[in-house]
């Protein structure tokens, strides 16, 4: 008689929790995904002005001089800027 009750506490238990645990997966609070190139920076004027974002390894050796450049406390000229921002 208590092994029943036991089983029918439990069973209850889990069908009242259970729908609670699973909602929890899914729903409208999802982060949109966010896409990044990893050719190129995705705003070479940016870049060009200094505003290196994360630098990815697949890069070019020419923003990765720039990065050097800007990382080492350096700067890019104006015509160097509009020539990074060009290619």
């Amino acid at each position: 008689m208590i092994a029943r009750q036991t089983r029918y506490a439990v069973t209850l238990g889990l069908l009242v929790v259970m729908p609670f645990a699973m909602v929890q997966a899914c729903g409208p609070d999802w982060e949109p995904d966010t896409f990044v190139r990893k050719t190129r920076p995705d705003d070479l004027k940016s870049f060009a002005e200094g505003r290196l974002g994360i630098l990815q390894t697949g890069y070019d050796s020419n923003e990765l001089a720039v990065a050097f450049r800007y990382l080492n406390g350096g700067r890019l000229s104006v015509k160097e800027q509009h020539d990074t921002r060009t290619d």
